[in-house]
């Protein structure tokens, strides 16, 4: 998990998006293989629980998963 205060979450989806790349491209040697990444990105929304925003960044990432993994997902 990232948090990402006064971050703007288009800004937070783009980061997301090249930590997602990168990881992709990167060789991890010792017969790693390929590894991708799955992402969920949701935005705080003023007032609600810390568990609520982890819930929709949980239900973001298991989006991301459905939708056949190696992409960033966001819940608004």
């Amino acid at each position: 998990m990232a948090l990402l205060p006064l971050t703007p979450v288009k800004q937070c989806h783009q980061l997301a998006d090249r930590l997602r790349h990168q990881i992709a491209e990167h060789d991890f040697g010792m017969g790693v293989g390929k590894v991708t990444l799955s992402i969920g990105v949701a935005e705080y929304r003023c007032g609600e629980p810390i568990a609520s925003l982890i819930e929709r960044a949980d239900q973001a990432l298991y989006s991301a998963k459905d939708v056949g993994r190696d992409c960033v997902c966001l819940l608004s």
